[in-house]
């Protein structure tokens, strides 16, 4: 049986829903780096290629990732992730009130107004 060489995983960030993979991939002590979607774009564009599959992205993440080495990601302490959990909380019910705001101003009926208020 052939054995594979060290391994690296590169994962692109997307908006919180790596972080759990990330997680996992620190306590099984595997070499990750987290990888901005913006770098591998601009990567891509200047390989001048334009298809869009997960298989696609898949390959194009892992010769970014070959490419430019970039650095593993550090595993992050127990009070990063609570403030990072709390800043994200924050900014949902930021971007909810904006939303409710902005059907109040819209909205003529004064028993939906009050729903919203």
């Amino acid at each position: 049986m052939a054995t594979l060489g060290p391994v690296h995983v590169a994962i692109e960030a997307s908006g919180g829903y790596e972080r759990r993979l990330l997680k996992r991939l620190h306590e099984a002590a595997c070499p990750v780096s987290l990888i901005q979607p913006a770098c591998v774009r601009h990567f891509v564009k200047s390989l001048n290629l334009h298809a869009k599959t997960d298989k696609l992205d898949a390959q194009l993440i892992a010769k970014f990732a070959a490419t430019t080495q970039p650095q593993l990601a550090q595993k992050p302490d127990k009070t990063t992730e609570k403030l990072r959990a709390l800043r994200d909380r924050r900014k949902q019910i930021v971007e909810d009130r904006v939303r409710e705001q902005s059907r109040l101003e819209c909205c003529h009926d004064t028993k939906m107004a009050r729903m919203i208020k």
